[in-house]
């Protein structure tokens, strides 16, 4: 009997019509629609988390800043972040960002573009929101446009931070 359901189940996925993903496969559920939308150049949604650490360079008023990290995220599966960019401390006002970031999923395809942030400090935690545009891309991604916005929540004694992302993406096909 077991053995039954077993070749009933491996029967029932092999016919199934829904190809396995590797690991590093885009996440989300897109199905064919989702390809044919991407096909088509219709801005599509990016959602995901990171996590990060930051390491600063310079002096009151302006720090210089690199943060590098890792998430997941529709279209680009895992991938690891660079953001460098520049702080502007605001004192009683948000401090500010400006700067550029390279979204790099595992199989090296990437995308990059610039953004600008603010960041409210309250307790020792930093509340960050930065809003970023999709400029370029490599691979899958040569044609990519699309914004989205980093939603963080950092530890100005770590200089740690974890988020998510949202926004969209327009492949370019």
């Amino acid at each position: 009997m077991r053995c039954a359901v077993l070749t009933f189940c491996l029967f029932a996925t092999a016919c199934g019509g829904v190809s396995p993903s590797a690991p590093t496969a885009p996440s989300g559920s897109l199905g064919e629609a989702g390809v044919t939308e991407a096909m088509l150049g219709s801005e599509l949604p990016l959602r995901g988390t990171l996590e990060a650490s930051e390491v600063h360079t310079g002096a009151f008023p302006v720090l210089h800043s690199v943060l590098t990290g890792a998430g997941q995220s529709t279209h680009l599966g895992r991938f690891t972040a660079l953001f460098v960019f520049d702080i502007t401390i605001g004192g009683m006002a948000p401090s500010t960002t400006t700067g550029t970031f390279t979204l790099t999923a595992a199989n090296g395809d990437s995308i990059s573009g610039a953004f600008t942030g603010t960041g409210i400090v309250a307790n020792g935690m930093v509340t960050i929101v930065e809003n970023a545009t999709i400029a370029e891309g490599t691979g899958r991604f040569a044609k990519a446009t699309g914004s989205f916005r980093v939603d963080r929540i950092g530890s100005q004694s770590t200089l740690r931070s974890s988020g998510s992302l949202t926004g969209t993406i327009n492949l370019g096909h």
